[in-house]
């Protein structure tokens, strides 16, 4: 399935309407996934902080390129913990080294991965994939979504 979204308004709300999607079709024995691929300056921070803001997580998101991860407590709700993870600068055994695995088997945890095609090999299954491109106008996105 493809989206058009010509504003970070309709990005925001395709954020709001993804949240409430995963939560309703959510693993119960393991964690909810959205890989995040696309070019530099695509969208895929923007995204991610609008997940967080429909997750009412209140702090700032910024992208986690140096630290690799970040964790966010989610207020309330079936998740408990939000996953930001940048694998821009990182191969899998790097995010393996850091607990991925784990993190993956908790289904209180929902993790967005940014520059996900890099790690791909260590991505579970029925993971969001969300291939975010540039539109013809200056804020307009095209997101390709798989769920698989």
């Amino acid at each position: 399935m493809q989206k058009v979204l010509p504003s970070e308004k309709q990005t925001k709300k395709f954020a709001e309407s993804l949240v409430k999607e995963i939560k309703q079709s959510s693993l119960k024995e393991s964690a909810s996934v959205i890989a995040l691929e696309g070019d530099l300056g695509s969208g895929k921070t923007k995204l991610t902080q609008f997940l967080a803001e429909a997750l009412g997580i209140k702090q700032r998101i910024t992208s986690p390129t140096f630290l690799i991860m970040r964790e966010y407590e989610i207020p309330q709700g079936s998740f408990k913990h939000f996953f930001h993870i940048d694998a821009y600068r990182i191969e899998e055994k790097d995010l393996l080294e850091l607990g991925f695995k784990e993190i993956t088997t908790n289904p209180e945890n929902l993790i967005a991965i940014e520059w996900a095609d890099r790690v791909k090999d260590i991505i579970p299954q029925n993971t969001w994939w969300l291939t975010l491109s540039h539109g013809k106008e200056k804020e307009e996105r095209i997101i390709s979504i798989k769920n698989d």
